[in-house]
């Protein structure tokens, strides 16, 4: 069986609905809209937990996270389930994870040291190459580029799997290279307000982020990295800008602007078409998808399924206890999200998809069924957490 190459691109802070926008006829992604039309798309994919370190457990792991704000990697970084390097590596690939910015961040430099990682850099150990610092925090996203493309054209004969965390477009969305902006430093200063000045320059930060996919992308291709090579793309986690009341950037909410993200499996010469995956998907999916594109077993504990295997209809669930404790469920059109206060949300995001129009009321035996399907799962992560002797459960 073909041993495809595998790679996990951790797109920031970009939710679904940025897919396809246009500031005065110019795309803002353009890269992932052309890099789409070989793909498979998802367009109802989400994430668990709207915040960074949390999404790289979900898709490293396939599990759903611990509850009552146990963080892995920074609450228990020596959890023995096994991650995505571990498995790859157990199966004869190379493997490799490039971050931009700090992996001292929420520990993730303990979670990640003992993984089987062949080959870590970030901030600390990347080779500049000429690329600038550009926040307080990151490199140049760029700055990775060389590196992956280097170590993955070493042994040809070998498969990879690589991770990339690029920084940008995270908050504060500032960076110097104005050649980019699709909202120019004049129209920033025109806007209306603090809010709609800070939405342009994150914007213009996505902007930036989707071009520097595309050279990573032209980079593989250049050194002949593409041919066998499969590109899981997708966001980390949304972002917010009051759509409503209190939602600011991401980890507060489970409105569809913190965990309704895209998604798409890239492979330039292995999908002819745009193949457009008709349900809903969830961050817990994605190593079991590849792990099946790769030929190898799935794991007893994941908790997702592969995307591309027969399988039972999906649901997504989301949770955050970053204030207050709030769990969603996405079902087919329907979106339910109950607050640890009593209060529930229902939305038809078929007719509603900005979720402006509580329907809960309306619909009493909708919203039982899905609080009742809260309950059983945050049961079953309890249970699921014990048995598998995670320390604080």
């Amino acid at each position: 069986m073909k041993k495809y190459n595998i790679i996990f691109y951790f797109f920031e802070s970009t939710a679904q609905n940025y897919i396809g926008m246009k500031v005065d006829g110019k795309p803002v992604m353009p890269v992932w809209e052309k890099l789409s039309q070989n793909s498979i798309s998802f367009k109802r994919h989400y994430a668990h937990y709207p915040l960074s370190v949390n999404a790289l457990y979900n898709v490293f792991t396939s599990a759903y996270n611990p509850l009552k704000k146990m963080w892995i990697p920074m609450h228990d970084s020596k959890i023995p389930f096994k991650s995505a390097p571990e498995i790859f590596k157990e199966n004869g690939y190379r493997t490799a994870l490039l971050h931009s910015g700090d992996l001292r961040n929420f520990n993730h430099i303990g979670y990640l040291k003992d993984r089987k990682i062949d080959f870590i850099r970030d901030i600390k150990t990347l080779e500049p190459g000429g690329y600038k610092v550009i926040t307080p925090y990151s490199l140049d996203d760029r700055a990775m580029i060389k590196p992956l493309v280097d170590f993955a054209g070493k042994e040809k004969d070998k498969p990879f799997f690589a991770a990339i965390f690029p920084l940008l477009p995270h908050h504060p969305y500032t960076f110097p290279f104005k050649e980019f902006y699709l909202y120019s430093e004049n129209q920033i200063a025109k806007a209306s307000g603090k809010k709609e000045k800070t939405w342009m320059q994150y914007v213009n930060s996505l902007h930036f982020s989707d071009y520097c996919l595309g050279e990573l992308i032209d980079s593989l291709d250049k050194g002949g990295l593409l041919e066998d090579t499969l590109i899981f793309i997708f966001a980390d986690h949304g972002e917010a800008f009051y759509q409503h009341p209190g939602n600011y950037l991401h980890a507060i909410h489970v409105y569809d602007e913190n965990v309704h993200v895209p998604f798409m499996i890239y492979g330039k010469n292995i999908f002819k078409r745009r193949i457009e995956y008709p349900g809903v998907s969830s961050h817990v999916d994605i190593l079991p998808t590849a792990l099946d594109f790769a030929g190898i077993k799935q794991e007893d504990n994941f908790q997702g399924i592969s995307l591309i295997s027969k399988h039972k209809k999906r649901m997504a669930f989301s949770y955050t206890d970053w204030d207050e404790i709030k769990r969603s469920v996405r079902d087919g059109k329907w979106k339910y999200i109950l607050s640890d206060n009593g209060k529930e949300e229902l939305y038809d995001t078929d007719a509603d998809a900005l979720e402006k129009n509580n329907i809960a009321a309306e619909f009493p035996e909708i919203c039982g069924k899905y609080r009742d399907y809260l309950k059983k799962a945050g049961q079953h992560q309890q249970e699921y957490y014990k048995t598998r002797k995670f320390k604080t459960l």
